[in-house]
């Protein structure tokens, strides 16, 4: 008799259902449930990958335009060479089941992961789904008792598996077309295209060129200085946008206009013609997702990319002081609220600076966080009850910590509360307002106050206190009216903080409404993605291939701005590569896909169909890159710098009809061919073989076997006679022994005859 295996994406889903489920022992990679015959293991992520193009055809290892497009091959898989033993063990496990329960996550990717393992394994036993949303003890039973048969779902892989291998495709093909294009006119690199990379990367080049081409212009606010019931404040003046000379962001334009507004407005009686207060309240922020906190330890602790991975990583697998740092989600589960008074004990204990706030929470506030319908299968990144010394953490994982640690208490402290108040006023028949804000309750704000700041231009605020006092219909005096005159500003450059918070909310840079509603729609099941390109799980490492890759670079503001490598391609790109079009579209056919009117086969060979006409266009219009060629004198093609065994070379690109190579020397080409070996005429003494010449070589010119690296004879020239010693008359004071003079490194130098025993 055999057993039932459950096959689980990650270790966080296995510990649900050995906590409510079952009882089981760790037995390697996998826990055994004897009692209840039941084996749970964990593939933490895909064990398989798609072949390489060489794999299929070896004509396909090197690139070359005649390559490509290549043919449609039927997609084939191997195990992921890191995950081979793990996956050795799971495949012996699903040899042995009598049935298997599929506990991959709850979307198509982790559909995907368990079917393609199953598939791979040639496993035709029975195969259920359950789907473990919620990790309470509650939630876990619920899903169990609710299986499905796994053919009901299995669409939803069919989904992950399409937009895989159309990424792959995608990727490789383009990437080789462009980078051999290029090669051609001498660039030595690589251009990489992608789906999402190409995306990112227009993202910042469109950026970059509205910052670069702002051109400086003045605009004028008018404010007035007004005392009414005794109350002293300022106003901001109200535009009329029909009357007054304004720019299209309703701003002043005329210094005249507003300096005669200011005489006008001075010294003459104002009226309030209206006036309100109403009580206000702001919820905490919710607790982190992946790109959320990526974003804000990016802007507070000014870190890198592979800092903050790492940082994440180490404070859950090393220290376990957090919550897994890959989630997409910043909701809660019933199951935290229960346990939380437990891990701000922790936290308390961990940290005597936020203990005292922490003895100020209140565990019965259940804040927008705590929702388990928008609690996927993963949930924010909060701390654990782990109890740690974190003076011994590192300075960025403490700071870390207590950021995370922030964002959690203050789910259990009061809302932001405060009276706002606002008022009009009429002045000389021109229109003022002001408001004033009292606060009433700090709440949240005394342990965590992450403030987003608009990329917008906001007047500073007026000095309003006191407003609720004032009357409506009250009639005081404008003291003084003030101009200032204003430069406009471009949005600024683009920083590791905005470029995540852009990548996930991509759709607002879209002008085309099909294609914008398509990437929103693409995001309705998660609240904190608007129109994304890439999970956050995945964005940061496309972000560091884009800089690994020399296509964008960070100054010394910590500003990322894209490279002239990365602008030139850019530019020979087609638009709907260089912004999100491919997934939003992808994406509408890959809904058909999971509604069964669509094959992989059938979508994969509409992207082969497109590539291959995208393809066959770029050939015969030709690209043209802004980077400096040098031509080869020999045939007229571009040179180009090749990085070889024993150093940079350049080489013609026109090989191997043309076979030109020149030395390197600062980056630069000496276009002198280098001279061909000249035949002595003698065979090797040592390998009989080859025949002796006489070549270039590092210290002049020598006489060496031709048959080299395979023999590396070098005939070694004859040592010049040594020049007698010259006795100098003196004898040495040490041994008595006679005084000569030498030849050293450093020049002439005298020494005792005996040097070898003497120094």
């Amino acid at each position: 008799m055999g057993y039932e295996l459950i096959i689980a994406e990650k270790n966080e889903l296995v510990d649900a259902t050995l906590k409510h489920m079952y009882q089981g022992i760790k037995t390697g990679y996998y826990y055994t449930c004897d009692a209840d015959n039941k084996r749970i293991m964990a593939t933490n992520g895909h064990m398989m990958t798609l072949f390489d193009p060489e794999e299929y055809d070896p004509a396909l290892k090197s690139w070359s335009l005649a390559t490509i497009p290549w043919v449609n091959h039927k997609p084939r898989k191997k195990p992921i060479p890191s995950k081979a033993a793990q996956l050795k063990v799971l495949l012996e496990l699903i040899a042995g089941a009598d049935s298997i329960i599929h506990a991959g996550d709850a979307d198509d990717e982790g559909q995907l992961i368990v079917d393609e393992i199953l598939d791979f394994a040639g496993y035709k036993g029975e195969v259920k789904r359950v789907y473990l949303n919620d990790p309470t003890e509650a939630g876990v039973k619920k899903a169990f008792a609710n299986m499905i048969d796994n053919n009901l779902r299995i669409k939803d892989g069919y989904v992950a598996e399409a937009r895989t291998i159309a990424d792959k495709d995608f990727g490789y093909m383009m990437t080789r077309l462009y980078t051999c294009l290029a090669k051609e006119q001498g660039f030595s690199g690589v251009l990489n295209v992608g789906r999402v990379q190409t995306a990112l990367r227009g993202l910042v080049v469109r950026r970059d060129r509205e910052f670069e081409a702002h051109s400086k212009a003045y605009y004028y606010t008018v404010k007035g200085l007004f005392n009414i019931d005794n109350i002293s404040f300022n106003a901001n003046y109200q535009v009329n946008p029909i009357t007054d000379p304004v720019d299209e962001k309703k701003r002043i334009i005329d210094k005249d206009f507003a300096n005669s507004l200011v005489n006008k407005i001075t010294g003459k009686p104002a009226k309030i013609l209206s006036i309100s207060t109403v009580k206000e309240q702001t919820p905490p922020p919710l607790p982190f997702n992946k790109a959320e906190i990526t974003s804000a330890a990016a802007k507070k602790f000014k870190v890198k990319l592979d800092v903050i991975d790492k940082t994440l990583e180490d404070l859950r697998l090393v220290h376990e002081l957090i919550t897994y740092g890959r989630s997409d989600s910043r909701y809660l589960s019933d199951e935290i609220f229960a346990d939380s008074p437990l891990r701000l004990e922790s936290v308390a204990a961990n940290s005597s600076e936020l203990a005292v706030i922490i003895a100020k929470t209140d565990t019965t506030i259940k804040s927008k966080a705590f929702n388990n319908e928008l609690c996927s299968v993963h949930h924010g990144i909060i701390p654990t009850q782990k109890l740690a010394d974190i003076s011994k953490l590192s300075a960025i994982e403490r700071n870390m910590y207590l950021f995370i640690a922030q964002s959690f208490i203050a789910q259990f402290l009061p809302n932001h509360q405060y009276d706002e108040t606002n008022l009009t006023l009429e002045v000389e028949s021109h229109k003022f307002t002001a408001s004033s804000k009292l606060v009433t309750v700090n709440g949240w704000k005394d342990v965590f106050a992450e403030i987003d700041v608009e990329e917008s231009e906001l007047d500073e605020e007026a000095d309003s206190s006191g407003l609720q006092s004032i009357s409506n219909g009250s009639i005081g005096l404008c003291n003084k009216g003030t101009t200032n005159n204003k430069e406009t500003k471009p949005r600024p450059r683009y920083t590791l903080a905005t470029l995540v918070k852009d990548i996930n909310s991509i759709a607002k840079f879209v002008k085309d409404e099909k294609i914008k509603k398509l990437l929103q729609d693409k995001d309705k099941d998660n609240p904190d993605l608007h129109g994304s390109i890439g999970t956050p799980a995945t964005q940061n490492g496309i972000i560091k291939e884009c800089f690994a890759n020399g296509f964008l670079v960070e100054d010394t503001k910590g500003n990322i701005i894209s490279t002239p490598i990365c602008r030139d391609l850019h530019d020979i790109l087609s638009e709907q590569f260089t912004m999100p079009d491919l997934t939003a579209l992808w994406y509408e056919q890959q809904k058909l896909i999971a509604a069964g009117k669509l094959t992989v086969s059938e979508f994969t060979a509409d992207v082969f169909e497109f590539l291959g006409k995208e393809i066959a266009k770029v050939k015969a219009e030709g690209i043209k890159l802004n980077i400096e060629m040098i031509p080869c004198p020999k045939c007229g093609k571009a040179l180009r710098r090749q990085d070889g065994k024993f150093g940079w070379w350049w080489g013609c690109s026109g090989y191997p009809v043309c076979d030109a190579k020149y030395k390197d020397k600062d980056g630069k080409p000496v276009l002198v061919e280098a001279e061909k070996p000249v035949a002595t005429g003698e065979k090797c003494p040592q390998c009989k073989t080859g025949d002796m010449v006489i070549k270039s070589g590092k210290f002049g010119e020598m006489k060496a076997c031709n048959q080299y690296p395979k023999c590396k004879y070098i005939e070694q020239k004859p040592k010049a006679e040594a020049k007698p010693l010259e006795v100098t008359g003196k004898k040495c004071p040490k041994c008595g022994s006679d005084i000569v003079k030498r030849q050293g490194k450093f020049g002439e130098f005298e020494s005792c005859i005996n040097y070898s025993k003497c120094k």
